[in-house]
């Protein structure tokens, strides 16, 4: 897997997801539901549960990874998955980015605001939980006021994403 991709294809980036969820990676949806588009990674995981996807692999985290670390360290995953908003001044608004974490901050950054640096949350996890991956699944945001609406490009990327996450959840689930 290439350590960025930018508009990846539908096809690209289910295969990616579905190598990932095979070999025991967990999908951590993250944002802040109370700014704009930066509650896009939370929508993906409301989407999910609209359609009844109820999957271990699959975990909300309001506000950042960190508030789920008790649960990611429980489900002993290989690697996570996180689908966020991100923030680039190049980058048009509700484009999708795949990154490795050392990727991020080259083309863009994270819109959430973790209350811990990402970094050390990482480091925590690979130390206790034993995670060896880690990816990013940006939604690039347009808005980041306080508001509990996504612009509407975020919105069209959030519903094409929830569609790849659901496939591939869907086709993994049956191995």
């Amino acid at each position: 897997m290439p350590q960025l991709m930018i508009r990846p294809g539908r096809e690209e980036l289910l295969q990616f997801l579905e190598e990932k969820l095979r070999n025991k990676f967990i999908i951590a949806c993250v944002g802040s539901p109370l700014r704009s588009d930066d509650r896009a990674g939370l929508e993906v995981c409301e989407l999910l549960r609209r359609k009844a996807i109820i999957d271990s692999r699959l975990i909300e985290c309001e506000y950042g990874l960190e508030t789920c670390l008790d649960k990611i360290i429980r489900l002993k995953a290989r690697g996570i998955i996180m689908i966020d908003a991100g923030y680039a001044e190049n980058i048009s608004p509700g484009t999708i980015i795949v990154s490795s974490i050392e990727n991020i901050r080259e083309s863009f950054t994270l819109a959430t605001t973790h209350n811990i640096p990402i970094r050390l949350v990482l480091k925590v996890l690979e130390s206790e939980a034993h995670i060896k991956d880690f990816y990013v699944v940006a939604i690039i945001a347009e808005r980041l006021e306080i508001g509990m609406r996504l612009s509407r490009r975020v919105r069209e990327a959030v519903e094409d994403l929830t569609e790849i996450v659901w496939e591939a959840l869907t086709r993994t689930r049956q191995e």
